[in-house]
């Protein structure tokens, strides 16, 4: 798990309040906090940095982590409750990259505690009592921590913002296909398949997977990750999908 030293900590919150009410940006390299600007035209809520820039960093050293801030006004949060959060555009640039990425959120007085996004094997968490963090440690995101640690199958992962189904977006049903998996019946579940539940509406936003006969580990907002009886959320489930690496398990 990245963590920064009690130095580059220091110079990190300085730099991101010296900022405000623009984002503040920075390379670690080797433990050391490499500052640098923002060159976007809305700075308020989006960054850019110059490619030379991250090629500087990298003569310097090894780049270990992208940091970037949120800055926000009480009254006028960007996400709501969660300004903290990648956004749908920071987890597309996170994915393309190639090292971990950590977010705080400021209101130029003080810092959030650092969102670290990593998806290195190293930095999955247990699957129990995990707190939710859009993009970081949410349903889909528990999902593929457990193909990959229980079966080895590496999932697609999917840049996804908070609330991304107020957005007009239909992340599970567009994307199960791409991600390997085909529909079954429900009549026909077993362990390890994936079920794809529905709240209200017509979106499908929250995923869990079957792990026992009446068993089921998944992780909904505001609740801490964990195992459940599938009859209590039986009446939400609208499909049943299987990994294609499973056909004949």
């Amino acid at each position: 798990m990245m963590e920064l030293t009690e130095k580059a900590a220091a110079e990190w919150e300085a730099y991101v309040l010296r900022a405000y009410p623009n984002e503040a940006c920075a390379y670690v390299v080797d433990g050391k906090l490499i500052p640098v600007a923002n060159l976007s035209e809305t700075p308020t809520t989006t960054f850019v940095v110059d490619v030379v820039d991250r090629l500087k960093a990298e003569k310097l050293g090894e780049v270990q982590a992208f940091l970037h801030s949120h800055p926000y006004k009480l009254e006028e949060s960007k996400q709501d409750d969660f300004p903290s959060w990648a956004s749908t555009s920071d987890m597309r640039s996170w994915i393309a990259d190639s090292i971990v990425w950590g977010i705080v959120a400021t209101d130029g007085e003080g810092l959030s505690p650092m969102v670290w996004y990593d998806d290195s094997i190293g930095a999955i968490q247990p699957f129990e009592g995990r707190e939710f963090v859009s993009g970081k440690t949410d349903c889909y995101s528990l999902v593929r921590d457990y193909y990959r640690v229980k079966l080895g199958i590496n999932l697609v992962n999917g840049a996804r913002g908070m609330y991304w189904w107020d957005n007009g977006e239909d992340l599970y049903e567009n994307n199960f296909k791409r991600a390997g998996f085909y529909e079954v019946a429900l009549d026909e579940i077993r362990e390890n398949d994936v079920l794809l539940i529905r709240f209200q509406g017509s979106v499908i936003t929250h995923a869990a997977v079957l792990t026992g006969t009446n068993e089921i580990i998944h992780h909904c907002i505001r609740r801490l990750s964990g195992y459940d009886t599938l009859s209590k959320w039986s009446r939400q489930v609208a499909k049943a999908i299987r990994h294609e690496r499973l056909r004949d398990a």
